[in-house]
């Protein structure tokens, strides 16, 4: 029983922190969030999408970095395959909310929701392209 019960508990925690795929609801195998992904956003107003890189590390860190702007430190937090990020860009901070997919977060297709504190907000989704 306390064999059981133990290896339950390190299933339980190799699944939250990331580390263990898990079939989700759907059937599908939920990825592990942390790895490098290339990022499409697009503000309400804007015609098209801009590109950057996210990296999301296993201790809920990462950054943000779009061509010719420093790095922005973040912060990721994950509730089933939902998955919010935070930057702070200047005076600006920044939240991104969407589901984990088996390519990335979202799509165009069905994209997430980002807003900010300058009262904006906008569409993104974001491709796994590399673990680190």
């Amino acid at each position: 029983m306390f064999a059981r019960r133990l290896l339950t508990l390190i299933i339980s925690v190799c699944a939250v922190t990331g580390l263990l795929a898990l079939p989700s609801p759907g059937g599908a195998a939920t990825l592990p969030i942390p790895g490098v992904y290339t990022l499409h956003f697009k503000w309400h107003g804007s015609s098209s999408y801009a590109r950057a890189r996210i990296a999301l590390r296993a201790n809920h860190t990462g950054y943000a970095k779009s061509p010719g702007v420093r790095r922005v430190p973040i912060t990721w937090s994950q509730s089933g395959r939902q998955v919010t990020w935070t930057g702070t860009f200047g005076k600006i901070t920044a939240t991104y909310v969407a589901q984990r997919t088996a390519k990335g977060f979202a799509s165009k297709a069905d994209p997430g929701h980002m807003s900010n504190t300058k009262h904006q907000h906008g569409v993104w989704y974001a491709i796994a392209v590399g673990s680190g």
